[in-house]
């Protein structure tokens, strides 16, 4: 039996992808589910990522990697693993989150087009959205 880590993390997947000149994000929604599997509270839109897992023993590429294939339908391909670069580590209410840029030409798959459902929550397929600011 492995031993069970005292600190566990978060990882999280910025992932842009530049068409005709646009960058984009890929990005997903997530709703909180109660006890009978009904929607509770406001929906959030965020990036692609989640908790550490034991079978990921410690590699927090790995935990991107099985939670953008869970969450989005993407992976990250083969040799391309170095490419996450960790851009941002904090630590939050006891737990480090660990974000990783990662442009989409090093994932492959295809994006879900239908709500993945868990046991606590639904994702909605989001997509790539730019990111920008709203004049007034």
């Amino acid at each position: 039996m492995m031993p069970l880590p005292n600190k566990w993390y978060y990882a999280a997947g910025i992932i842009p992808r530049r068409r005709r000149g646009q960058v984009k994000f890929l990005l997903i929604k997530t709703a909180k589910l109660d006890k009978t599997g009904r929607e509770v509270g406001i929906p959030l839109v965020q990036l692609p990522g989640g908790m550490e897992e034991l079978e990921d023993n410690g590699n927090p590429i790995k935990t991107l990697d099985r939670e953008l294939g869970q969450e989005t339908g993407l992976r990250i391909r083969k040799g391309h693993e170095g490419e996450a670069r960790e851009v941002l580590k904090e630590t939050v209410e006891g737990h480090d989150r660990r974000f990783h840029l990662l442009w989409a030409t090093h994932c492959y798959g295809r994006l879900h087009t239908s709500p993945v459902r868990g046991n606590s929550s639904v994702i909605y397929p989001v997509g790539w959205q730019e990111y920008g600011f709203v004049e007034e």
